[in-house]
Parts: C-alpha cells; sequence; structure tokens
C-alpha cells in the first residue's frame, strides 16, 4: 500500500525532496525516467535516493530537535506580556476567522487554482474568478459562477459547492479545521505537557485514514506498524527512532505545509507566548514532518499566537520569525525586514528606531560561492564550479535577511556558545485553553465530524 499515491509517483516526488534537502540527485530522474513497472526496483532506486548524504557545501543549517531549532534562532527582542487578560471574544474571532477563510478558499482549492494555467498563475486565476463575477475586491465567499469559466476555461472544485457563494449555511469538512478540533480535544485531554506519541494515538484513535492527505496520510500508513516497531514505550531513543520512521519512510510531503495547518489550537492555548505556541506547534509536526515542514507549523504557531496582543504585521511576522532557525531555507524565503521599532527588555516598545545589527557576510559564506551582493539561491539541478566542486548559494534579499540578525555560530562547531533566549509567558501561570474557543468547537463540531 503506497499510502497517498502510488509508489512510483511518490518516488518522482521524492526526487525533488532530497534536492531541496541538499542531495546530489543528478542522473535520478534519467534513471527513473527508464523504470519500468517493476515494484522491486522502485523500490530498490527509491532506497538508494534515501541513501544520499546532505552535501557538505549545503549553506543551511536546518536541525531536527527541538533544542537544536532553539539553538540556531536569530537573537531577538523579549515579546511583551500582554498589558491585560486577552478579550474572550479574541478566541471566537480567531475560531471564525480560521473556518471563514477555509470556507472561502475551499471552492478554489483545486488544480488551475493551485497551479496556473496556460501561463497564468494560480493566484491570479482566483482574481480573476472574483472579477469575471463582478465580486472583486473579495467581501464574501466563492461565487458559484464567473464569466472567467468560459473566457479562461477554468472551473471551481466540484467537490465544495457547499462552500460556495450561493449555498454556503455552514463549515464544511475539511482537514484544516479537523485539525484545529483535534488540536482542541488533545490540550482537553492531555493538557500541555501532551508528548508526540499522544498525537500519534489522537490520529489513530479519531482520525479516518481517509480524511488524512498527504504528509499526514503517508505518517498514518507508517504508525500503523506502531505495534510490531513500538510495541512497549518508555525508551526515549526507540521512541525517536519510531517516530523517524513514520515522518520520512515514503513521505515525500515531509515539507509541505500539512503540519501548519494544525497548530491553530496550540496557538489559542499559548495566545501571547509565541515560544510556548511554537513548542507545541513542535510537538505536533514531527510525526509527520521534518525542517522546514516543523519550522512552518512553528512559525504560523507564533504569529497566531502573537496576534492576540499585537496589532502590527511586520511585528507578528517577526514573532513568528524569532522561533525558528534563521538559517533555514524558510526563514531565508522570508521578505528583508524593514529598520523597525524594538522593544526593550520591558516589554515596550522604543521610541526611536534602532538598525539591526548586520555582518559583512552571510551566515552562510564560507559555503557560498558568490559574493553576498549577488548570490542566488542554488539552481536545479545544481551547478559546478570550474573546478568541480559543487555550489550552494542563496536569493540576494534572503543574503540581506540573513545578514539583518546578529551572527551566530552552528551549534555543530562546538565554537562561543549560542545565546541563550528566553519570551516570559504570558500570565503569571501556563494558558489554558479558553473556554469560548472550545464552546465555539463544540458548536460547530457536529459539522466537521
Amino acid at each position: 500500500m503506497a499510502g497517498w499515491t502510488t509508489q512510483k509517483e511518490l518516488l518522482r516526488m521524492e526526487i525533488k525532496q532530497r534536492e531541496e534537502e541538499g542531495c546530489d540527485v543528478r542522473g535520478f530522474a534519467e534513471r527513473f525516467a527508464r523504470l519500468g513497472a517493476d515494484p522491486a526496483a522502485v523500490e530498490s532506486l527509491y532506497d538508494e535516493l534515501m541513501a544520499l548524504p546532505i552535501a557538505p557545501d549545503f549553506p543551511y543549517e536546518e536541525p531536527q530537535t527541538l533544542e537544536g531549532i532553539r539553538a540556531a534562532r536569530p537573537a531577538h527582542a523579549v515579546f511583551p506580556k500582554p498589558a491585560s487578560p486577552i478579550a474572550q471574544d479574541r478566541f471566537l474571532g480567531a475560531w471564525l476567522g480560521r473556518a471563514c477563510g477555509c470556507a472561502l478558499g475551499k471552492p478554489v482549492e483545486t488544480g488551475c487554482f493551485m497551479g496556473g494555467k496556460d501561463g497564468v498563475r494560480g493566484w491570479e486565476l482566483v482574481k480573476r474568478w472574483f472579477e469575471g463575477a463582478d465580486a472583486y475586491p473579495i467581501r464574501g465567499y466563492t461565487p458559484h459562477a464567473s464569466r472567467a469559466a468560459q473566457d479562461l476555461g477554468i472551473a471551481l472544485s466540484p467537490w465544495c459547492t457547499a462552500s460556495e457563494r450561493e449555498t454556503i449555511s455552514f463549515m464544511e469538512s475539511d482537514d484544516d479545521i479537523r485539525y484545529t478540533v483535534l488540536g482542541l480535544k488533545l490540550l482537553e485531554e492531555k493538557g500541555l505537557d501532551f508528548t508526540t506519541l499522544d498525537v500519534a494515538d489522537l490520529w489513530l484513535n479519531t482520525l479516518p485514514y481517509n480524511m488524512a492527505c498527504t504528509a499526514e496520510r503517508q505518517a498514518y500508513r507508517n504508525l500503523s506498524r506502531m505495534p510490531d516497531l513500538l510495541p512497549e514505550r518508555g525508551d526515549p531513543a526507540q521512541e525517536e527512532a519510531f517516530l523517524h520512521f513514520v515522518r520520512t519512510y515514503r513521505n515525500p510531503y515531509r515539507e509541505w505545509i500539512g503540519a501548519q495547518i494544525r497548530v491553530d489550537a496550540y496557538a489559542y492555548a499559548a495566545a501571547g507566548d509565541p515560544e510556548k505556541a511554537a513548542e507545541l506547534a513542535y510537538r505536533d509536526a514531527v510525526p509527520s514532518h521534518v525542517k522546514n515542514g516543523v519550522y512552518g507549523a512553528m512559525f504560523c504557531a507564533a504569529m497566531i499566537s502573537a496576534a492576540f496582543c499585537e496589532r502590527d504585521a511586520e511585528r507578528i511576522v517577526e514573532a513568528g520569525l524569532a522561533q525558528i532557525p534563521r538559517n533555514c531555507r524558510l526563514a531565508q524565503d522570508a521578505p528583508p525586514p524593514r529598520p523597525r521599532s524594538c522593544w526593550t527588555a520591558s516589554g515596550r516598545r522604543s521610541s526611536t528606531t534602532i538598525p539591526c545589527t548586520r555582518t559583512t557576510t552571510p551566515p552562510c559564506a564560507p559555503r557560498c560561492s558568490s559574493s553576498p551582493a549577488t548570490t542566488t539561491r542554488r539552481a536545479s539541478p545544481p551547478p559546478c564550479s570550474a573546478a568541480g566542486t559543487r555550489t550552494a548559494t542563496v536569493r540576494p534579499w534572503a543574503a540581506s535577511w540573513a545578514r539583518s540578525w546578529a551572527p551566530r555560530p552552528s551549534p555543530r562547531t562546538g565554537r562561543s556558545p549560542c545565546t541563550t533566549r528566553s519570551i516570559p509567558p504570558s500570565r503569571d501561570s501556563t494558558p489554558s485553553p479558553s473556554a469560548s474557543a472550545r464552546a465555539a468547537a463544540r458548536r460547530s463540531a457536529t459539522a466537521i465530524f
């Protein structure tokens, strides 16, 4: 059983995934093209692909453990405590906003609107659909009919008609929303000290297999082997070895966005405490994702948590970036920050604009062949220098972003220790899920499941 798709298709996507992770996959695409339908040949090539090492010139630092991630974060100012208790209405607003945004997007969560068509990008097709229905700028749900259907040959998803403007009356079942409810259920049953294996148990006992997609479907399939591969719990090393198998075995989706759509409930539980929200998101993410798939979950959880008490959009993004490695692919794909007002240790915004500390070269400079001013992210396939050494590069504005943070040595080098940072909790005690959020989730549960 392959899982989400056929084994051969998983292999095709794995070639791209391994390249993204920094492996030298030259020749694998050609060998894949010559593969027939023999399952054993597919398995053999897949195993060979997974055995590839990450190239020594890979310019990113992407740890998997929570301790390693925290050590690789940028130095950042303290996120301020909320000045007063967070209004209960904000929790209800967060839940309703999550549901409304999901319902708005469901009809266009389909081929052409996601991947584009005839050279027109997906987001542009969404815009054209709303314009063709005289509904742009967007102020309501997705209209059923549009002149763009005839003009561009595009169509809404046939599976989500209950979320169209003319028919919507409830939140359709959807993986984005299901995981928010599952996160709430986990917090109610286990509290803030839940473990990653608690997440695995919740899936197996509550989430039907056919309601999981991509990375979650592959991880779910691998979790079903728990009785054989992890007959007894309690040994951290064995548990981690099992979870590594669960999130990586035949799972080319392990850096996709599945984990970041699961974090809302954890951000609600840690409202105003981005570091705690990111930690909870990490525990939820690691059964199915690695590296940037995990960082995406932590990034989004921290931003949602910060948004409960911060209105400045750039500050919210900074709160998210402060929880992930500064030299990972996700962080370097973020736009460079503008000079900004900084927070003091007391949690008050300073009255002056303080420029960021900058270094003369990006963190990856010793492993880059081009100058910081002209570097671009490594192309596909990896280029070679005249001496035959592969170059590893980053985007020009990503280099600027990397230089905007104080330099930090890699934890792997053993050189000067990394600065330890901590963000104070948002309350005197650890936050708990809000009663409004729980009540709102229960009112919608019959529509979700």
